[in-house]
């Protein structure tokens, strides 16, 4: 389940080790974003009695790539910076995302 999110935590590694393409990668990260999004609504939608379990590992998987994000970001240069914070961004929207989800499945 988990193997669409570890092309985000490839992402951040690239970024710290320098290999990073903006031009390529954005794209790349903005179109699994969307995708990401479009499945977990699908899912939660289809499957009410099992997308919690789902949406909440999903969470806290997006939270714990934040997480490193937010601990090395001292770390990190101007650009790998500038590249953290879009990647920040794009994660923090499906983290929400996961949230809202999760709270309708509760309603």
């Amino acid at each position: 389940m988990t193997t669409d999110l570890e092309v985000f935590e490839d992402l951040i590694a690239s970024i710290i080790d320098g290999t990073y393409e903006e031009e390529i990668a954005d794209s790349l990260f903005l179109e699994k974003c969307r995708e990401l999004k479009e499945d977990a609504e699908i899912y939660a939608a289809l499957n009410p009695d099992k997308s919690g379990y789902y949406l909440l590992q999903r969470k806290l998987i997006v939270y714990r790539i934040i997480s490193k994000i937010t601990d090395d970001q001292a770390k990190f240069c101007e650009k790998q910076k500038n590249a953290m914070e879009f990647i920040e961004k794009g994660l923090l929207s499906l983290y929400w995302l996961y949230m809202e989800l999760l709270v309708e499945l509760r309603e």
